[in-house]
């Protein structure tokens, strides 16, 4: 759904983060910062840093805002299948490597223990990832982190 991630830096202090630019329906508009805030400070989870709306005008920028542009109102649409959807980004650390980087079995090894013990963890708080993938693992300097919390639920 037109989601990317970019690595971004600090230009003061050098820090590295993962800046996650997503498109996501007004039902799930905050829900990942929720789900994020519920999921605070369990080791090997990314954290949160800082989120947004991506504006556009001075408003949040949004599809029905671009098909409004175009002439297709949201009242008069005769497609019942469209979702409106929000332009977001969130800012997370850290940043680090796809899964498949690793640089030794050892790590892998190491990344899965981390990534056991961080899901023992978010079950004791109930939450479930809900989209377990070697897409939505990082490792950052040998630890393993869980990453994309948009399909979690509670």
């Amino acid at each position: 759904r037109g989601t990317v991630c970019y690595r971004v830096r600090d230009p003061v202090d050098g820090k590295e983060y993962a800046m996650k630019d997503c498109w996501v329906t007004e039902a799930k508009r905050y829900h990942e910062v929720d789900v994020l805030g519920r999921v605070k400070g369990i080791p090997n989870v990314v954290q949160l840093v800082d989120h947004w709306d991506v504006l556009s005008n001075g408003e949040p920028d949004c599809t029905a805002r671009i098909r409004d542009g175009y002439g297709v109102l949201l009242e008069n649409r005769p497609d019942t299948r469209f979702f409106n959807r929000y332009h977001r980004r969130l800012l997370l650390t850290p940043c680090g490597d796809p899964l498949w980087d690793f640089s030794s079995r050892k790590e892998l090894i190491c990344a899965f223990r981390d990534f056991v013990v961080a899901h023992e963890t978010m079950i004791q708080r109930r939450v479930l990832h809900g989209d377990l993938s070697p897409n939505n693992f990082i490792i950052h300097e040998g630890i393993g982190y869980f990453i994309d919390f948009d399909h979690a639920s509670i």
